[in-house]
């Protein structure tokens, strides 16, 4: 959309959106695999996790939940209860079942605005997308590291969070996260904004230039989302393990064209 007002005001508006789904049709599956652990009738890249199912309240839950492979001795009340998904008594890769979205986004959305008005002109470009799943790892004293990242408050015996308290030097099995680190990887990105005011003065001709344009924008200036950080990957698995944060960048300039 593109629109001159009688004020000599012009303003425009390009807005796009991209809808994209896919789903495997064959793969050399075992043929006794479970329907949940076969490739076919899932998009590619499709996200698979341990499913948690609340905290292990108490010692009776924890002595009367499933067996993990790894570290099954390590469990304490707050621990996730994982949920033994085909049934047969111990948490396994077996358990691994489809969750939430792909790590590709189904749906992309992107829209541009601005104006031009007496040599000022403004633009902003927002970019965003939905139905994907992220994995952001926050992973507190893994193995004997000593890091520790805010997450938020971690389970207290009658208190509302959820969250396992990190023990340090523990290994745990590879199932106790759960969904813990998928996000739902939605977001709006106010991408680029940039702000300009162009000059075409008579005295500027004297000199030789045609005009002179001064502007200022930036980058990556906001992102609404659910996730807890910026920090987009384009990676296949969708994880933001290596991830640098996204750069915020400002700009100013000057533009002369002789």
């Amino acid at each position: 959309m593109n629109h001159v007002f009688n004020n000599g005001l012009r303003a425009w508006l390009n807005t796009s959106m991209t809808h994209a789904i896919n789903e495997i049709k064959f793969r050399d599956d075992a043929p006794l695999l479970p329907a949940y652990q076969k490739g076919a009738g899932h998009a590619i890249n499709q996200v698979y996790s341990y499913i948690d199912h609340g905290n292990l309240a108490t010692w009776d839950d924890v002595i009367g939940s499933s067996n993990w492979t790894t570290g099954n001795d390590m469990k304490l009340p707050g621990d996730y209860n994982i949920i033994d998904f085909n049934g047969d008594g111990i948490v396994d890769n077996d358990d691994r079942a489809p969750y939430q979205y792909a790590s590709t986004p189904q749906n992309t959305y992107n829209a541009s605005l601005g104006f031009e008005w007496k040599g000022f002109s403004c633009f902003a470009q927002f970019y965003g997308v939905t139905n994907v799943t992220r994995e952001v790892n926050f992973p507190t004293f893994r193995s004997t590291a000593h890091v520790a990242y805010a997450e938020g408050s971690y389970w207290t015996p009658g208190g509302n969070a959820t969250l396992p308290t990190p023990r340090w030097g523990t290994t745990v099995d590879a199932a106790a996260t759960g969904t813990r680190y998928w996000y739902d990887g939605a977001y709006l990105r106010l991408k680029n904004v940039e702000f300009s005011y162009t000059f075409k003065n008579n005295w500027l001709k004297k000199m030789g230039i045609n005009s002179c344009r001064l502007y200022l924008n930036g980058d990556n200036l906001y992102m609404w989302t659910d996730m807890p950080d910026d920090r987009e990957a384009n990676y296949g698995t969708g994880s933001s393990d290596g991830a640098y944060p996204t750069v915020r960048r400002f700009n100013f300039g000057i533009d002369i064209t002789l």
